[in-house]
Formats: C-alpha cells, sequence, structure tokens
C-alpha cells in the first residue's frame, strides 16, 4: 500500500512551503526525477506534481483526471520515476507518461 501524501493548498500555506524556485520543462523528451511533493490545484480535476530532474532543475508539471493522474497518487515522495514530456503545436510541453524506476533500474543520478 503507497504511502503517498497529497498536500492541500491550505496545507502549503501554513507549512510555507516556497515553490518559487520551480518552473515549467520547456525541454520536450524523457526525463529522470525524483518526485519531491505533490499536491493538490485549486483547479477541480488538477494534481500538481514537484520534481527535481536528474540534472538539478526544480520542476512543476499539472498532472489531470482524463490522464488517471498518470499514477502519482500510487507513488511517494522520493520515489523515482521516468517521465515523457512532449510538445504540443502550439509549443507548450506536457507530461505525458510516468513510468516508476528502481534504484537500480535507473540512470539517473539526482544531484
Amino acid at each position: 500500500m503507497s504511502n503517498s501524501v497529497i498536500i492541500g493548498c491550505d496545507e502549503m500555506r501554513e507549512q510555507g512551503i516556497d515553490t518559487s524556485n520551480y518552473e515549467y520543462n520547456r525541454d520536450p523528451g524523457i526525463h529522470g526525477a525524483v518526485i519531491d511533493f505533490m499536491a493538490e490545484s485549486r483547479k477541480k480535476g488538477t494534481l500538481r506534481v514537484f520534481f527535481t530532474f536528474s540534472d538539478g532543475r526544480k520542476i512543476i508539471a499539472p498532472v489531470y483526471w482524463w490522464q488517471q493522474y498518470l499514477g502519482f497518487p500510487k507513488r511517494e515522495s522520493g520515489d523515482l520515476v521516468r517521465l515523457t514530456f512532449e510538445k504540443i503545436e502550439d509549443g507548450r510541453v506536457f507530461l505525458t507518461a510516468a513510468e516508476s524506476v528502481d534504484e537500480e533500474d535507473g540512470p539517473y543520478e539526482v544531484l
């Protein structure tokens, strides 16, 4: 059973969690990352997932109910994942797939 903790907006504010150093990924492709934490969004049906990429970048990515949240509610903070980002016609880049990675499987070293 997962120990996933998805925090709420009010809880983030109460705990003083600063997300100003996180940005959206603009680089399509496959990226290795560790899950920092997950938070509810004010927009219903959306989950915000905060990552540290293998290159050290701090990235936030929304995942949606129609994507079945890409399985993130079953994952935990600290889990290693392989993420696939795709660019759409207007140039924006979206998270389209997430795969759990065992530590021994991953060529990812989180800085």
